[in-house]
Parts: structure tokens; C-alpha cells; sequence
């Protein structure tokens, strides 16, 4: 990986190519690209960077999930005066709908194919993390999901590239 980074010219281009495929990984393969990566390199620093992002994300989550549920849970009800049986009112909006469809519809397999193409890998990593922790192979699924986009979406980017 050092002397990846060595001969590809700076380790700031590969850290900006890391940091957005773990945040928004649509975009990481066009920046990857446009600074001059080859297919291979392309595919290597998306692939580490949205494996990381899904790692950091998928634990982190688990942090925020779990503190939500054990502090904030009675606190907020509390705060805004909600007694235990009164049931406050949910706002649905299309955004939530969808969300809500999907996970139900397709699963942990379809939540984990859309995480990086349609979700950003924070959110679909958290939703992924809220819905389906209790399984086994949650972050396996993730990942693999990963690795198979930056090939797709390395491999689209070639061929859009030879066309023009």
C-alpha cells in the first residue's frame, strides 16, 4: 500500500479518494479517476476506503444505537414531558417510506446492495446496523457489497471513458 501510494504521486490525492469513498461512495471512483488512478488502483483505494467507512460506521453506530436506547430513550420522554403510554405521533415523510419499504421488502441483502450506490455508506450503514445487527453477517454482507460496486463502478467508468 506504501509504495502504491508512493508511485501514484501523493498520499493526500489517495486520503481525499479514501475519505469520499467511505462517506459517499457513488462519487469515489469519478475523483479517482479524474486524479489520474488506474482501473486497479481505482478499484484497490475505493474498495479500502468504503471497507473502512462500513468498519467505522457499522461500530460506530452500534455505539450511538445503544447509548440512544439506554440514556436517551426515558430522557427524551422526560424532557418533553411524554408519559410511558402516550405514544408520540410519527411523521412519515417520503424519504422514511422508502426506508422502511426496503428494509422491509429486500432484507439485509437488499439493504446491503443499496448502501453504497443509493445510501450513503454512513446511513445505510446505520440503518443496515439498526435493523439487521442481530445477525450474524451483517458487516460481512456489507462489505462484499462494497467490494462488488467498486468493480461495477470502476468497470462503468472505464467504459465510459474509451467511448469519449
Amino acid at each position: 500500500m506504501i509504495l502504491f501510494l508512493i508511485k501514484s504521486g501523493s498520499v493526500l490525492k489517495a486520503a481525499s479518494v479514501l475519505v469520499t469513498s467511505a462517506i459517499k461512495f457513488v462519487f469515489a471512483p469519478a475523483l479517482a479517476f479524474k486524479m489520474g488512478y488506474t482501473f486497479m488502483q481505482t478499484v484497490l483505494i475505493t474498495t479500502i476506503g468504503g471497507v473502512l467507512g462500513v468498519v467505522f460506521f457499522f461500530y460506530f453506530s452500534k455505539i450511538v444505537i445503544r447509548i440512544w436506547e439506554k440514556y436517551l430513550g426515558n430522557s427524551v420522554r422526560k424532557f418533553f414531558g411524554i408519559k410511558k403510554r402516550q405514544k408520540a405521533k410519527k411523521v412519515f415523510t417520503k424519504r422514511n417510506r422508502f426506508i422502511i419499504k426496503t428494509t422491509q421488502k429486500y432484507g439485509l441483502v437488499g439493504m446491503s446492495v443499496l448502501t453504497p450506490v443509493l445510501f450513503s455508506i454512513p446511513l445505510g450503514t446505520f440503518l443496515t446496523t439498526r435493523f439487521f445487527s442481530h445477525r450474524k453477517n451483517t458487516l460481512l454482507y456489507l462489505t462484499f457489497s462494497v467490494i462488488c460496486w467498486a468493480f461495477v463502478m470502476s468497470s462503468i467508468f472505464v467504459l465510459l471513458r474509451k467511448q469519449s
